[in-house]
């Protein structure tokens, strides 16, 4: 049996642990200084296009780090971290496939909170708890 003070140490140590491990903050990948900007316009569908195209292949980026909530609601993405999302997602695209590339099509963005409960409270008041994820599918117009 454990004496009171070593359950407060057991204790002490796992929020400790989930301190350090379970709300770390996660990277932005790709990282965006190191990705081209469009010299063109890059459609972003989020379903799929009625004309004939080549598919390049799929991205997938990581947008960590966010605030993921709107003030204007209670649950959701907010429509900046949805932007930068979209915006990381076309930049990584370009960077892969160049001026090929005239759209990405079904086009999904989506996100989740680092830390628990501790990450969707502390996300509620604006901190930086959220993780964006967004993917596509690269195509060329025929």
């Amino acid at each position: 049996m454990m004496n009171g003070q070593s359950r407060w140490i057991v204790v002490a140590t796992c929020f400790g642990v989930l301190a350090m491990y379970g709300c770390a903050p996660h990277a932005t990948v790709p990282d965006p200084t190191t990705l081209k900007t469009p010299t063109k316009d890059i459609l972003l569908i989020d379903g799929g296009v009625n004309k004939p195209y080549d598919v390049l292949g799929s991205v997938e980026v990581t947008l960590g780090g966010k605030s993921i909530y709107s003030t204007a609601q209670a649950l959701g993405l907010s429509p900046e971290a949805e932007r930068e999302a979209r915006a990381l997602l076309r930049n990584a695209a370009y960077t892969k496939y160049g001026e090929r590339l005239d759209a990405l099509i079904n086009v999904k963005v989506g996100g989740s909170v680092t830390g628990g409960l501790g990450g969707v409270l502390a996300g509620q008041f604006g901190a930086s708890t959220g993780v964006v994820y967004a993917s596509g599918i690269a195509i060329s117009f025929k």
